[in-house]
């Protein structure tokens, strides 16, 4: 179609000079009809290629994400909306890491969608890209998702998307009898913006764990509550009281913390320790 253009370009300039030159007023009125002729199909040409290029193209676009069990990679799903689709019309799903290809997939269409999954391992800077190829073969390059024009930002820096701790710390702590009691003491919690289920990941419920001897002792909820971001969490501990076992010296207390996750994941750490010697819990931080 471009040579074609190029073509009638051309046949106009020479008519236009030939146009300049003639002497003979009938064959310039011919000539010049000519010439109006022409140029109104070097715009219908002009146009129905611009509109070839726009219609390889997509109007709207979107992405679903699911971390690994592993949580060392993530699923991600590409939904693509074609400006128009026409029988023959293709589309591959790509991602890109440092300048290399890592990952491509030929993409379904479901009707009214181009389709595609890629499994990529964790890491930052991901970009990625839709190439669609029309009926005649042409192909255009759609970016997605990249660092210079984010549309995710989460599926760009992917490694840092799916990190995720939960750390505590006891202050103070105290024993009357058999009674322990945590005076002060803080928690944290960092949520993954990347879940094994597909939308945000919250937190569902924390808890502290006493154990002694390696066995369960008790356990109490923690009232974890969000924090500066919607992606982490927060809590106090203080007022806390535990029931302990009779004790010897040189025997310990443990105590750590149990995040769970809405996506199912636990998340867990140690929170310190006590030895008891001569009737009374000396408190190590772990």
């Amino acid at each position: 179609m471009k040579k074609r253009v190029i073509s009638l370009f051309l046949a106009l300039v020479m008519l236009a000079a030939l146009t300049a030159c003639g002497n003979d007023s009938d064959r310039i009125a011919q000539l010049e009809a000519e010439n109006a002729a022409l140029k109104t199909q070097v715009a219908e040409l002009t146009a129905k290629l611009e509109n070839a290029a726009s219609s390889a193209s997509l109007s709207d676009w979107d992405f679903e994400a699911y971390a690994w069990s592993s949580n060392n990679g993530v699923s991600v799903t590409f939904t693509g909306t074609p400006v128009s689709y026409t029988e023959g019309q293709s589309a591959r799903f790509s991602a890109w890491l440092e300048g290399e290809l890592v990952a491509e997939e030929d993409c379904t269409w479901d009707g009214s969608n181009f389709v595609g999954t890629l499994d990529l391992n964790a890491a930052d800077g991901y970009c990625y890209y839709c190439t669609i190829t029309d009926e005649t073969g042409n192909t255009t390059e759609v970016e997605l998702n990249t660092p210079k024009n984010p549309f995710d930002e989460t599926l760009i820096d992917m490694e840092t998307s799916l990190t995720s701790y939960c750390g505590m710390m006891v202050e103070d702590s105290e024993l009357e009898g058999t009674t322990l009691t945590i005076v002060s003491g803080y928690a944290q919690v960092q949520l993954p913006k990347i879940g094994q289920t597909v939308g945000p990941v919250t937190c569902t419920g924390g808890r502290l764990v006493l154990e002694y001897a390696g066995q369960e002792v008790a356990r109490r909820d923690l009232n974890l509550v969000t924090g500066e971001t919607l992606d982490r969490y927060a809590a106090e501990i203080a007022g806390i009281q535990f029931t302990i076992p009779s004790m010897k010296d040189d025997e310990q207390l443990d105590i750590r913390m149990e995040v769970t996750l809405s996506d199912g994941q636990v998340l867990t750490t140690a929170g310190g320790s006590w030895f008891y010697n001569g009737g009374k819990l000396f408190l190590v931080v772990g």
